[in-house]
Order: C-alpha cells, then structure tokens, then sequence
C-alpha cells in the first residue's frame, strides 16, 4: 500500500473492518492479504489536518491444478497433461517414467483447462509412444506474491 501527500507526516492504515494495519511516519507499507478487501487511509500533515483515502485491494487466488490422469488417444479430449493455475509467476514441470528417468521438461503452463493444446505433454518420449502406466510429475515455482512453491505427485497414462 502506498499513499502521497505534500507535507504528511502520518499515515494510518486501516482494513475495511476497522483494524490497524499501519501507523507511523512511512507513506507506504507491504501487506500480503490473505482475501479481497478494502483498505483505508488516513494521512495527517504536519498542521494536523488530514484526510481519508481508501482503496480496494483484490487478491488473485494463488492455484494449481495437476491432473491424476489423461489420454493421449487422439480424441481431442485430455490429449495432453497440461498444469493450469492462477497467480503463476514461473513454473517449471518435469515428468518420470518408473525407472527415474526424466522424460518431459517444460516451464509453460495454462491458466485453464485445455486452453492452449500445444502446452503439456503428448505421452511421448524421444518420438515414441511410453506405454500406459504410473509416471512421477515434479513442479517448482514461484507465485506472483514471491512465494515459492515445490510440488510432486503422479499421475496415470491411459490409451
């Protein structure tokens, strides 16, 4: 949060059900909220005049989704295992056969369900259909916010 004024000496920020946030002599301050909400600021110059500001602040759902299984058959329908999400800053996803090898490597992701059918993994490796079966997913990133996130999983190949 971030407030200007000429010759304000205090500032005072408050949450949209009367809690302090802030108080003190900087004009701005971090917060991560946890939900959307407005906030409101009362800025006092040095005459002790003041007025009040208010802002509302949305927070982005920070989201992944990584499916449990799909289908590269063709039929246009889950052809490809696609991570999609919110508040994704970086992301990189990395896929196992069941010997440890690392098959698929990609730091693309969607924000929604099939909505791009060229990101994700076909189910091939090195041109070759891999055969149905468990595979291991790996992902690291990081969300808008700055935090990081490490996650693993698998996930089920199917004709």
């Amino acid at each position: 949060l971030q407030a200007f004024a000429t010759d304000a000496v205090h500032y005072r920020w408050e949450d949209e059900a009367g809690n302090l946030v802030y108080e003190g002599p900087d004009n701005s301050y971090e917060l991560i909220p946890e939900q959307s909400t407005r906030y409101f600021v009362t800025i006092t110059n040095d005459r002790n005049c003041y007025t009040i500001l208010a802002t509302y602040v949305e927070v982005i759902p920070l989201e992944i989704y990584v499916p449990n299984s799909f289908s590269p058959n063709g039929d246009g329908r889950n052809d490809r295992f696609q991570v999609y999400g919110s508040g994704i800053k970086t992301l990189e996803l990395r896929i196992f056969n069941r010997l440890g090898e690392m098959i698929y490597q990609d730091t693309r992701w969607i924000e929604r369900k099939n909505q791009d059918s060229t990101v994700g993994w076909d189910g091939t490796f090195q041109g070759k259909s891999q055969p149905v079966g468990t595979y291991v997913w790996s992902l690291i990133g990081r969300y808008i916010n700055q935090a990081s996130f490490s996650k693993t999983g698998t996930f089920v190949l199917l004709n």
